[in-house]
């Protein structure tokens, strides 16, 4: 009868091994399957964006195009040198120079 038990612990643990197989198996499978539909919705995604940035580019070469032969200058920046804003660099202010921060 030790022989009977011997043989039944047996298939068991290579029942359980072919399972944890299965398993990993299945679980790679499944892994594989959810970074294809990752990367198909990311190129989706990346294919989207270069079709608008395509549209916008188009958009505003005709807008340049259209300023350009309209005779009118592009409002590309109002404010003249005049009337900007001029910020002193970071770290050039007095008393900063020589200072570790």
């Amino acid at each position: 009868m030790s022989t009977h038990s011997h043989e039944a612990r047996g298939f068991a643990q290579n029942r359980d091994s072919n399972q944890r197989r299965a398993d990993a198996l299945f679980k790679k499978e499944e892994q594989q399957r959810e970074g294809q539909k990752a990367m198909a919705e990311y190129v989706k995604e990346r294919q989207a964006e270069l079709d608008k940035t395509a549209r916008l580019r188009a958009q505003r070469l005709a807008r340049e195009a259209e300023g350009a032969n309209g005779g009118g200058a592009p409002a590309v920046n109002s404010r003249n040198e005049a009337t900007r804003r001029h910020r002193p660099r970071a770290g050039l202010q007095a008393g900063a120079r020589g200072t570790a921060r």
